[in-house]
């Protein structure tokens, strides 16, 4: 439950989900008070909690945040939201009257009586320059992300990501569970995103630097006095925030804006470049672009990979575990990748040098080129890459799962995982038995039986000679067959002669 002071002197406007603060736009939820009270609770926390950062007016709102509300999203981690939410039992909303100020503390007080035990009211006042440092910040942890490769250069950051419009951005919450993504983690943690960015200090370098702001606050006062002085809640289609967030990002503000602000234009200069500033506080990784080629990406080993010149680098996240470029597959060796990275000496390679991955691209997947060196039907780099050796007998199950291995490679299956099955029924794959029928006197029809869901990935191949002892001099020749289901009949021309024999073979 979150209850407001409006002290905006606007009443609460009523919105398709609830009540809608109508100069920034947010989504405040259903009230349960009636409209135009100076109070109002909202029952909807997770729509309001991020917005509480953004002033309504240049005068404060207050917020008291009770327990049990759904954890933010962002924002409270640069220090302006309370982390202690106080409960809240009841309000009376009644009050009229008096000045703006004593009714905030008589709203207080009426609060406090209503509290027990040790549980504290915490006064959250919410102000014009605490939006300045906010956007300020979010502009300056764009600028940082984009130059560490976690958000695209025509991307944009939003701090507030449940502000109505935001949700075309990328949150916090999205940039570290992309982070978190490639270690697995089902959960994004706030505390992981800002320990696994090591920003603590470049934020508090920043902080310290806003303390001493003089343009830039006046500039966002100037134009939120101009909201209010005009009981607009749009210039130019856009609120007092998205309008600052604006002039930020394209550093410039047109003299037909200034004029409508009422506004002078020696004021901008100064202004954006103490707001622009802020990113000059963060320190920076030497972010790299490396056009690599996987050596080897197995899920329980190494993440190997290496450039033009030989030289290795082993994969890791920002966490210093294993790099998994995805969940569902490992990449075989040959696979071409474009890494943005930072080379890190505190992370212990296997081989080579340690890169951390800011940003991850397939380029270019390897031709799958069946290498059956010793003629088991199981390709030589797949048996390497699940089951370290080659010669296997491609009919046996290793998993105990009774599928083949054959069926496993067909089906594209780690062979040594009982819980990756595939979808088919399990089927013999072995040598099938040949039928030979003669019908006429120089032909021969062979048939066999052997599951047709896998012919197209066998080679059938046909050794004939005219004797016995000689067919494993003979080389296989590729022939065309016809199959229906299960059943593949060859039609042959023989010679005549006294004898003609035949052997199948199978191969990739």
């Amino acid at each position: 439950m979150v209850v407001s002071l409006n002290l905006a002197k606007e009443p609460w406007h009523t919105g398709s989900t609830g009540y809608v603060d109508r100069l920034t736009g947010a989504r405040l939820g259903q009230a349960s008070v009636a409209e135009g009270s100076r109070f109002a609770i909202f029952d909807q926390v997770p729509l309001v909690y991020p917005e509480g950062v953004i002033a309504v007016s240049t005068e404060a709102r207050y917020l008291i945040l009770s327990e049990g509300v759904a954890e933010p999203t962002g924002f409270e981690q640069l220090k302006l939201l309370p982390l202690d939410r106080s409960e809240l039992f009841a309000i009376d909303a009644s009050y009229a009257g008096g000045s703006l100020s004593d009714a905030a503390s008589e709203w207080l007080d009426e609060l406090a009586e209503y509290t027990a035990g040790e549980q504290t009211i915490r006064e959250l006042s919410l102000q014009v320059d605490d939006t300045a440092f906010a956007l300020a910040m979010e502009y300056a942890f764009e600028q940082y992300f984009k130059s560490q490769a976690y958000l695209p250069s025509d991307g944009q950051l939003t701090l507030f990501p449940n502000r109505t419009g935001d949700d075309r951005w990328t949150s916090l919450s999205e940039i570290a569970t992309l982070m978190d993504e490639s270690n697995g983690e089902p959960e994004f943690s706030v505390d992981e995103l800002w320990d696994g960015l090591q920003i603590e200090a470049s934020y508090s370098a920043a902080a310290a630097v806003a303390i001493n702001w003089v343009e830039w606050t006046y500039f966002c006062r100037e134009v939120y006095q101009s909201f209010t002085d005009a009981q607009v809640d749009q210039i130019t289609g856009q609120g007092p925030v998205d309008l600052l967030r604006a002039v930020l990002r394209e550093q410039a503000v047109s003299s037909e804006l200034l004029d409508t602000l009422g506004l002078q234009l020696d004021a901008i200069g100064p202004a954006l470049a103490e707001g622009q500033g802020l990113a000059a506080s963060f320190v920076y990784d030497d972010v790299q672009l490396y056009e690599l080629t996987v050596e080897a990406a197995k899920a329980d080993g190494c993440f190997l990979a290496r450039n033009a010149f030989a030289q290795q680098y082993a994969l890791f996240d920002a966490y210093g575990e294993r790099y998994i470029s995805s969940k569902s597959i490992d990449l075989l060796p040959g696979t071409q990748i474009r890494v943005y990275g930072v080379l890190r000496d505190d992370f212990t390679a296997c081989a080579g040098s340690a890169l951390e991955v800011r940003s991850f691209q397939i380029v270019e997947m390897p031709e799958l080129v069946a290498n059956d060196s010793d003629g088991n039907l199981l390709d030589d780099n797949w048996e390497l890459f699940w089951l370290g050796e080659g010669g296997h007998d491609p009919f046996a199950s290793v998993d105990g799962s009774g599928y083949s291995l054959l069926q496993k490679f067909l089906g594209g299956h780690n062979p040594a995982d009982s819980s990756d099955l595939p979808a088919a029924a399990i089927e013999d794959l072995s040598a099938p038995d040949i039928s030979i029928h003669m019908s006429a006197s120089n032909e021969v029809t062979l048939t066999w039986e052997w599951p047709g869901a896998y012919s197209d990935s066998i080679q059938f191949k046909l050794i004939q000679s005219d004797e016995l002892g000689n067919l494993s001099s003979v080389t296989p020749t590729s022939v065309n067959y016809n199959r229906v289901g299960d059943a593949h009949t060859l039609v042959l021309g023989v010679p005549a002669g006294d004898a003609r024999f035949f052997k199948l073979v199978m191969s990739l």
